[in-house]
């Protein structure tokens, strides 16, 4: 699936609102049904909660690589729109979307083979190794049409198609969660699968999703599909320099989340050690501050979009303002929504469960979020904001350096030799999530992104 000419609709730039009101619902309904997904299987059994949330912490790293390419494709593809070459903006797309759909079948393999050892690696309590060992291997076959789904959500975006997106999130979190329920209780003409029909469910909506995006990238882009796109995606294949472009931007980026994930793969291993109980409280705590996201994913993702856009038209000064009140802004909304959180965390962490020490640890941690969050937004959306205008590689090295040398050997003294338990990796992420969040906003006001040309080749 490639490009076509450039006889398709002009694109048509719409603003931060048009962007970002699709993709704010899309959060809420994303964050809607991560809250009926837990749900769902701590009902049915709290075992299969635990197992499903270690899986996915092993898998982590697998998602962020998944959609590796996302990131140089979508500040590529939006500076060629906002310099006016919007079949440029076609081209880089189709490319972007082949090269990490066929990077996914690596990572797809990967992870089938190295369950086991991957899910040994965190000290998994050995009555849940079997189930997680399961959900892994089914969730990595379905890896290879995450990172197609997830590059052309990405494509969309930046052509500004972000109802589409919006459309399919509707449709892919009602027929999983209905699939779920049914697959893991046994409704409906279904067996009772327990963690089997958790991650069948999601395998099947893959499938689905994948299948919707294509019909978006044939009928509102132009791309085209059967003998005459395959032949049009391997001569794009065969650019090398557009290739290169997408790595340049993508990497530094993926290499961030990946050292992050990595890190909280690594933390997890002494939340894990301190048994069932403790996997379940970060659980839910992550689970309930996922809600912030409902603001945070929606602006951040309108921003860089325009940001692009601003960059491929070499507006600096706009760029520069409007990274700065975004920022500003959601550090403050995230602030305010941190606080309801914490104010409601009993109501919210027993619709999950009703164990006492589970409730009062993601209290504690809730209140430690009001602290911890603003900084995580601020950083988002500046590491965004920096990759939109060419800025890939030094801010990514110093979120890693601030990461490993600061938050982990942090976040293990609190954690091992206080007394803390998971409220003092919460304390330590605070305090690095501050200092990063400061040298990138310093970074950002600088502006010597401003003298590097659109379209980074090197």
């Amino acid at each position: 699936m490639t490009e076509t000419s450039s006889s398709e609709p002009a694109f048509e730039r719409k603003n931060l609102f048009q962007l970002a009101w699709p993709l704010f619902l899309f959060s809420a309904l994303s964050i809607g049904a991560t809250f009926v997904d837990q749900m769902i299987l701590s009902a049915y059994q709290q075992n299969l909660a635990a197992a499903v949330s270690l899986g996915n912490q092993v898998l982590g790293v697998a998602y962020d690589l998944s959609g590796l390419l996302a990131i140089g494709g979508l500040v590529l593809v939006a500076q060629c729109l906002g310099r006016g070459d919007t079949p440029g903006a076609r081209r880089i797309g189709g490319i972007s979307i082949a090269v990490n759909t066929l990077l996914n079948v690596a990572i797809s393999l990967v992870l089938f083979i190295g369950a086991s050892s991957f899910v040994g690696w965190v000290d998994t309590p050995a009555e849940l190794v079997a189930d997680t060992t399961s959900y892994v291997r089914v969730i990595g076959v379905a890896m290879i049409l995450n990172g197609f789904i997830t590059v052309a959500a990405s494509v969309l975006r930046a052509f500004g198609h972000t109802i589409e997106i919006l459309v399919f999130g509707i449709v892919g979190n009602v027929i999983y969660l209905a699939l779920e329920y049914a697959m893991v209780f046994g409704r409906w003409g279904f067996p009772e699968m327990g963690v089997q029909g958790a991650s069948l469910s999601t395998l099947i909506v893959r499938i689905a999703g994948a299948a919707m995006f294509a019909w978006a990238l044939t009928r509102r882009l132009g791309f085209s599909a059967g003998w005459a796109g395959m032949g049009r995606l391997w001569h794009g294949l065969r650019d090398r320099e557009a290739i290169r472009r997408l790595f340049h931007l993508s990497v530094p980026g993926a290499s961030d989340n990946f050292a992050y994930n990595l890190f909280q793969l690594t933390m997890v291993k002494f939340v894990a050690s301190l048994g069932t109980s403790a996997v379940l409280v970060r659980s839910y705590t992550l689970t309930i501050n996922a809600l912030l996201s409902l603001v945070v994913v929606a602006v951040t993702q309108a921003n860089e979009t325009l940001i692009g856009y601003d960059k491929g038209a070499e507006d600096h000064a706009t760029a520069r303002r409007r990274a700065v009140r975004t920022t500003i802004g959601t550090a403050l909304a995230v602030m305010v929504l941190s606080g309801v959180l914490y104010a409601f965390a009993e109501p919210l962490t027993r619709l999950f469960t009703q164990d006492e020490a589970v409730i009062r640890g993601v209290k504690t941690l809730l209140l430690a979020g009001i602290a911890l969050e603003p900084f995580a937004a601020g950083i988002v959306i500046l590491l965004g904001s920096l990759r939109s205008v060419g800025d890939a590689v030094v801010p990514v090295v110093f979120s890693i350096a601030v990461t490993w040398l600061l938050g982990a050997p942090l976040a293990w003294y609190l954690m091992k030799h206080t007394g803390l338990g998971v409220t003092g990796l919460w304390i330590a992420l605070a305090i690095a999530e501050c200092v990063k969040c400061t040298g990138l906003f310093v970074r950002w006001q600088r502006m010597k992104w401003a003298a590097r040309p659109a379209l980074v080749t090197s």
